[in-house]
């Protein structure tokens, strides 16, 4: 995968509320030296981004901010994974995952389906998160995550237990906003190469959508456990 995502899609972005839709139309299958094309034409949102795999030139064309094809094509047999990062102005976000395979490689095997998640049972997402970020080897990153968001989940508690909690919506775009700026703000070198959009932040943007949270009580939760991971 690229080293990093401009994470202003939104894009890492972001765990998924609201009405976003990332949509991917491209073959399964296709052969050694053929052009095989992916596009997000169906996707509803404001903006989008792709993430694309190592190892192949990819080229890019589109003709909105939400609608744009990818191109590639490479003599090497192989399976050749894809995703699409979809944002709205309100910063939520959905994601989708494509595989062609090239050649006679064998078929993807498909994700494992994840037992399903209780609303405000989020000791998995602390799990998730705390071994996605220690995957990455990225100790810089990772503490200052820890030191930006935990401020942020803290005030927030606070505003509920004076009964002025914020809207899920407001407190969703908080949440990102500090953590997309700690992550444009990493230097060159190991730590900007580090996929933490991919590695970290998708899988804790999924768990929090297939948990269909509805209220900012539990937002702030899962905000919550995602900080418990990092520490």
């Amino acid at each position: 995968m690229k080293p990093f995502l401009t994470l202003a899609i939104w894009s890492f972005c972001s765990i998924a509320f609201a009405q976003v839709e990332a949509i991917i139309i491209a073959p399964d299958k296709a052969l050694p030296g053929e052009l095989v094309v992916l596009n997000s034409s169906k996707s509803k949102g404001d903006n989008h981004k792709w993430i694309t795999p190592e190892g192949i030139s990819t080229a890019q064309a589109g003709c909105t901010a939400i609608d744009s094809q990818v191109f590639f094509a490479t003599p090497r047999a192989g399976s050749y994974t894809f995703y699409l990062i979809v944002s709205d102005k309100s910063a939520s976000i959905d994601y989708a995952k494509h595989t062609v395979v090239i050649g006679d490689s064998a078929s993807p095997k498909p994700d494992p389906e994840p037992p399903p998640t209780q609303p405000g049972d989020f000791a998995k997402l602390t799990q998730i998160s705390r071994a996605n970020s220690l995957a990455l080897n990225d100790p810089k990153t990772r503490a200052s995550l820890a030191a930006s968001l935990k401020p942020v989940v803290a005030q927030l508690k606070s505003l509920c237990d004076a009964n002025q909690c914020p809207t899920l919506a407001a407190a969703q775009s908080r949440f990102i906003g500090t953590m997309e700026a700690v992550l444009l703000a990493r230097p060159r070198g190991e730590s900007r190469d580090a996929n933490w959009e991919e590695v970290w932040r998708l899988p804790n943007a999924k768990f929090i959508s297939d948990s269909k949270i509805t209220s900012v009580v539990k937002g702030i939760e899962a905000y919550d456990a995602i900080v418990k991971g990092l520490e």
